[in-house]
């Protein structure tokens, strides 16, 4: 077991797209567990797996779902700390109305449990960095130090690059299956922070992680890069807590309690996907409700959208003062076809 941590967890992702009406009900369906998604039955978090008839494995399983401020709509987040568990998501159905689907997995190492519950009751903000080394990395890098290097390294220096903000963060670097070679999960109460950490990652050098590397033996070749990182690509994302379909404006209210209101990381636009033919009414809608002089709502020159666009730089912590309304007019003309 390596010094610096106790504890090995499964991650999985899963990103979908989902047509605007359906959003809150995809959204909502994480409260249904994902053992009675996958088994029917209502369920613990606990997974009972009978291998065989002397082996049965017991798999703890947590998992939220988060809106996703990009390409893709929702995020359902998955954590378990067994692999055999793990396996099982294979049975998951995805939510109903949900296209595009994309998937992420890895794993991790921590010193302490995971309680996903709790990060998220303080640190509701989400950022997901997907980080590709260079090749020249793996090529001097010592194998034996690299989880080493992923899983204490990588959280020392966003310890340091938010020194002072400790208690604002959590972080959870994971050891990706996929293209990409690692995976970051930021928790914060602050974009602004995750922006900060995420740049100061991106700004190591082969000159800051001298300790991890070496010229391999039988070779004369020097460490000759500088950068590690061939591309880096992040997500951000939202928790809501408490959130039910109908009861939006209760959930962005505990959400505004616990985010930072003073983050300069701003949204200068947003769109939304709307039901072919119902561009012109919801624009009409949504201008004649929300604040005059500070949106402006136009459909957008692709089919079945509507944008808007703050007509001076909004964060989010303001931006959530018109979600309710914005959310409330799409869910109420989408379903009336």
């Amino acid at each position: 077991m390596r010094k610096y941590s106790k504890h090995l967890y499964y991650i999985f992702l899963e990103f979908s797209s989902v047509e605007a009406c359906f959003q809150e009900e995809a959204y909502s369906e994480g409260y249904l567990t994902p053992l009675e998604l996958i088994t029917g039955e209502k369920l613990t978090n606990k997974l009972i797996i009978k291998e065989n008839e002397k082996r049965i494995i017991e798999a703890n399983l947590q998992s939220k779902n988060f809106f996703i401020w990009g390409f893709t709509d929702i995020l359902r987040l998955f954590i378990f700390d067994n692999f055999k568990g793990f396996t099982e998501l294979q049975k998951l159905k995805p939510p109903t109305n949900v296209d595009d689907l994309k998937y992420c997995a890895g794993f991790c190492y921590t010193n302490k449990l995971i309680d996903l519950e709790k990060i998220l009751r303080k640190h509701p903000l989400l950022g997901i960095s997907f980080l590709k080394f260079k090749d020249s990395f793996f090529k001097y890098v010592k194998i034996r130090k690299y989880d080493s290097f992923i899983f204490k390294f990588l959280k020392d220096k966003i310890k340091e690059v938010a020194k002072g903000r400790e208690n604002t963060y959590c972080v959870i670097p994971i050891i990706s299956y996929g293209w990409e070679d690692v995976i970051l999960l930021f928790f914060s109460k602050s974009y602004d922070l995750i922006k900060k950490a995420i740049l100061g990652v991106r700004q190591i050098k082969s000159e800051n992680i001298k300790d991890f590397l070496e010229s391999k033996s039988g070779t004369k070749s020097k460490i000759d890069f500088t950068h590690i990182f061939m591309t880096t690509f992040t997500i951000f994302g939202t928790y809501f807590p408490d959130y039910y379909p109908g009861e939006i404006k209760k959930s962005v209210d505990k959400l505004k309690n616990t985010i930072s209101k003073n983050d300069k990381a701003y949204i200068s636009g947003i769109k939304f996907q709307v039901r072919p033919g119902h561009e012109k009414k919801l624009t009409e809608e949504l201008n004649s409700r929300l604040p005059q002089g500070k949106l402006e709502v136009k459909p957008a020159p692709y089919r079945g959208d509507i944008c808007l666009n703050f007509k001076t730089p909004t964060n989010f912590h303001r931006f959530l003062d018109y979600y309710p309304t914005i959310i409330e007019i799409i869910e109420m003309k989408n379903k009336n076809k």
